[in-house]
């Protein structure tokens, strides 16, 4: 007779490699529609780009944020602006903010898009869409995106998109401008 605890076990087993399965046929197409949504949210933002051309031996340990820099280019190849994606721990854990930020030539964040808030339904994207407003008005440099209100009621969301924007501002910075703002 076999015992309860080897039919459990055996079941485990099954179901474990249904899920690794599962995960192998799944996991290339949701990258690749992380990678499309990420470009298509990279166009919208700098609809003018002719392409983009992501950094190289970039910093990306010294910003907690920054999951990739892209430059904007123009026609004739120069630099238009800059494309950081971003990744925010907010009230539901790592990465729960994913968004991408336009910085100018300056360094100044210029817009921001949220592509995934995974924070609380209602009060995440509300945090979000106030932040985003305060940036997109009149765009944003390292003191500015300090001093971005956060949202009553979201305020671990709110701080974790500013946060972001922080790192995106002082990632342009260091990266493309040398450390001259």
């Amino acid at each position: 007779m076999i015992k309860p605890v080897a039919v459990l076990l055996a079941i485990c087993i099954v179901i474990a490699g249904v899920l690794a399965a599962l995960n192998e046929v799944t996991a290339p197409v949701i990258a690749d529609a992380t990678v499309k949504r990420t470009e298509t949210a990279m166009r919208e933002i700098m609809p003018e780009a002719y392409g983009f051309r992501e950094a190289e031996d970039a910093p990306y340990g010294s910003y907690a944020a920054v999951r990739g820099a892209y430059e904007a280019l123009g026609a004739d190849g120069e630099t238009l602006g800059y494309i950081l994606n971003l990744g925010a721990k907010g009230f539901n854990g790592r990465d729960s903010i994913t968004l991408i930020a336009l910085a100018g030539l300056d360094g100044r964040i210029l817009g921001t898009r949220t592509l995934v808030n995974g924070d609380t339904k209602g009060k995440g994207d509300l945090a979000a869409a106030h932040i985003e407003a305060q940036i997109n008005a009149s765009g944003v440099d390292l003191a500015g995106a300090e001093a971005v209100d956060a949202y009553t009621g979201a305020t671990i969301s709110s701080n974790a998109y500013r946060a972001a924007v922080i790192d995106a501002v002082a990632f342009v910075n260091e990266y493309w401008l040398g450390g001259a703002k």
